[in-house]
């Protein structure tokens, strides 16, 4: 069985941005991964990694010089590449979703919910194409509004044993970050993507933030995108039949090239 950390995260500008980004691995990476993030933990004097902090400069970073910095982001990168075996990111822009009518917004799940059955769905088809069947525990961190009705959702979609199969799905559980180690490395992935989205959708014209493409070199990337043209797509799919929700346009990220974002495959 693997096991997969996923966080969550928001971004308001240039526009707003909500995205859900995780990694996957198997079980004996991510006990190695563990002791090793404890002892940077440990050495740093850190109860816990937060990347947006440590991009700030606040709380337990503020003051780090700037070597100290250089040396814990690479260490991360060299922890993350060496535990994972993909990363998966789905993204939705909440200005796109609030323009779908009320009848259409009905049909598709709420954006915590879409985003994180589409990395799941995407999960599966990934590991598939690996000749991976094992069947994925999924790890989300606590707190995001949505999830009481997300998982009871899943739950009801996946009670038969044939879709959880397709799915490879075994299990969803919600951990506290400060005390998940494949959480914090999730968090920084979640923070990488919702820095990348303005920049893939040319809101942005800055570079591409060199930490993130450390993590691109280490291993494969994968997002999806959720714009008004996406969602008005799967909510007529969903009124015209009852089949569960699949993501729509894929964008590879990382090892995979990245497409324009209206470009994308569908899948």
């Amino acid at each position: 069985m693997l096991r997969a950390y996923f966080d969550a995260g928001f971004k308001s500008k240039p526009r707003r941005v909500f995205y859900v980004a995780g990694y996957v691995g198997f079980p004996n990476d991510w006990l190695r991964f563990n002791r090793k993030w404890r002892e940077l933990l440990r050495r740093n004097n850190l109860p816990y990694f937060h990347m947006t902090d440590f991009v700030a400069r606040t709380g337990f970073y503020k003051g780090w010089p700037e070597e100290r910095r250089l040396a814990v982001m690479k260490r991360i990168v060299t922890l993350g590449s060496n535990a994972v075996r993909l990363g998966v990111a789905a993204t939705l822009l909440p200005d796109d979703y609030e323009r779908l009518s009320e009848s259409d917004r009905k049909l598709i799940p709420n954006p915590y919910g879409l985003c994180l059955s589409a990395c799941i769905a995407k999960t599966a088809r990934l590991l598939q194409r690996q000749g991976v069947t094992d069947p994925v525990a999924y790890v989300f961190e606590s707190g995001d509004p949505g999830q009481g009705t997300t998982k009871l959702a899943l739950e009801e979609l996946l009670a038969n044993p044939a879709k959880r199969k397709a799915y490879a799905f075994h299990s969803l559980t919600y951990a506290d970050k400060a005390e998940a180690m494949g959480l914090q490395l999730a968090d920084v992935f979640a923070f990488e993507t919702g820095r990348y989205v303005p920049h893939a959708l040319g809101w942005e014209s800055s570079e591409v933030r060199k930490s993130f493409q450390a993590l691109q070199a280490g291993n494969s990337h994968y997002a999806m995108l959720f714009d008004f043209e996406e969602l008005s797509k799967i909510a007529a799919k969903r009124r015209a039949s009852s089949l569960p929700l699949r993501p729509a346009r894929v964008h590879g990220i990382g090892k995979a090239p990245i497409e324009g974002p209206h470009t994308g495959p569908v899948e």
